[in-house]
């Protein structure tokens, strides 16, 4: 995880718990967001391998997303697409993911 920070500007990162559209069952369970205040990219954390729907309409097009797992370190590239809205599905089980999405 700390090899995952360290590549970002981690600093510039703002909560921005509002964007993410998804319900949570418990405050446990409850994904939280941050961004950059220009959106040139955001980290998501689920703590549970649900999938989460997050507003992207005050981001740049041609946004990436990809996926980290925060036990392995593993990388998977997750489909983005340029809309107001997109829900994201974790790429298998597991305890908890992270959410990547950048320019």
């Amino acid at each position: 995880l700390r090899d995952f920070f360290a590549a970002l500007e981690w600093w510039r990162l703002e909560p921005v718990h509002e964007l993410i559209r998804s319900a949570a069952t418990s405050n446990l369970e409850r994904p939280v967001m941050a961004a950059a205040a220009d959106r040139s990219f955001a980290v998501a954390y689920l703590p549970v391998p649900s999938p989460v729907t997050i507003d992207l309409s005050g981001f740049p097009a041609g946004m990436r997303a990809e996926w980290f797992d925060p036990v392995t370190g593993r990388r998977t590239p997750a489909p983005a697409k340029s809309q107001e809205s997109q829900q994201f599905a974790p790429p298998s089980s597991g305890e908890d993911w992270v959410l990547l999405l950048r320019r």
